[in-house]
């Protein structure tokens, strides 16, 4: 590729990137917070770099964070992900598929699912002054059910979707919506790689099946990010920034070093929370641990990988 040309695509990614910014920024004016367990990322790798992954990912959680990356490899890539959130039974439980369709086209599945079983409840006494007991319990269940698309253009440029398939089951009451992402990656120099993903770009409409038809909205949430390797193989750096619809903007940074073949080492921040980790190899298959750091509570998360 000559440098004009190489040039002229590094400004075509430029423009497309700086387009969709600009719609997904003024995207972010409503105040919702349905779908917040969208927001926790998925996979140990990612959590270790403080969730700073959308221009790092290589591997089948590339369905969750950026489609376009599945395009790093013709490899068949699998993972399956597993937390307890805050050390509070939050169950988080993520798994997916990537693969090599055909010619420069790419194919992904995966899901993510956030639940909380055996929620205690009583009915309310205070109007007798009797005191509460509990009498029942009943669970909060959301899932995505995704389903991704990627085409490498060039060496330079990729482009990638997902769709999902979204449910909240809570209290015996279930809700269903339809989500779209729209992810980019770009390779603007060897060393330096650049990733975006919008994410829940149409803002779904989460419908309650009951007697008042009430819907609730999952915010969307847009993410530009970069990853550098000042040390090929060794040592890389990244930073995400998020644009949500329902909060401020949030900064994460993150870093991994890998000082001898299989071994990583990682740590990031997701603003002002601690994120680390590490992993370790055989062959090709890869084991990831996380561990987080919040006010609320530590939380634990491991991820199983296997290419082949």
């Amino acid at each position: 590729m000559t440098i004009m040309r190489r040039i002229h695509t590094i400004g075509r990614s430029a423009l497309l990137i700086a387009t969709i910014i600009i719609a997904s920024v003024s995207m972010a004016q409503a105040s919702w917070n349905a779908g917040n367990y969208l927001k926790l990322g998925v996979g140990a790798r990612a959590l270790g770099m403080g969730n700073a992954f959308v221009a790092v990912v290589d591997d089948a959680t590339a369905v969750y964070w950026n489609p376009a990356a599945m395009t790093l490899s013709d490899k068949t890539r699998v993972f399956v992900s597993y937390a307890d959130r805050f050390g509070a039974n939050v169950q988080n439980q993520n798994a997916g598929i990537a693969f090599h369709w055909r010619e420069e086209f790419y194919l992904g599945f995966g899901f993510v699912r956030n639940s909380i079983d055996d929620i205690k409840y009583s009915p309310d006494r205070r109007s007798t002054g009797e005191r509460p007991t509990v009498n029942g319990t009943f669970k909060d269940a959301q899932v995505a059910l995704m389903a991704s698309g990627a085409f490498r253009l060039s060496d330079l440029l990729s482009l990638g979707v997902t769709a999902k398939y979204l449910t909240h089951e809570l209290a015996g009451k279930t809700a269903e919506g339809v989500g779209f992402d729209f992810g980019v990656l770009v390779h603007p120099l060897e060393r330096l790689t650049l990733g975006m993903n919008t994410q829940n770009i149409n803002r779904p409409r989460m419908s309650w099946a009951n007697e008042t038809n009430h819907f609730d909205r999952i915010p969307a949430n847009f993410k530009i990010g970069a990853a550098y390797d000042l040390v090929p193989d060794r040592l890389r750096i990244s930073s995400d920034i998020n644009i949500p619809d329902s909060d401020d903007l949030l900064l994460n940074i993150g870093g991994e070093y890998t000082p001898v073949s299989n071994l990583s080492l990682r740590g990031g921040l997701l603003g002002e929370d601690l994120g680390t980790g590490a992993s370790i190899g055989w062959q090709d298959v890869q084991m990831d641990y996380a561990y987080y750091i919040h006010d609320i509570g530590d939380t634990h998360r491991f991820t199983l990988l296997y290419k082949f």
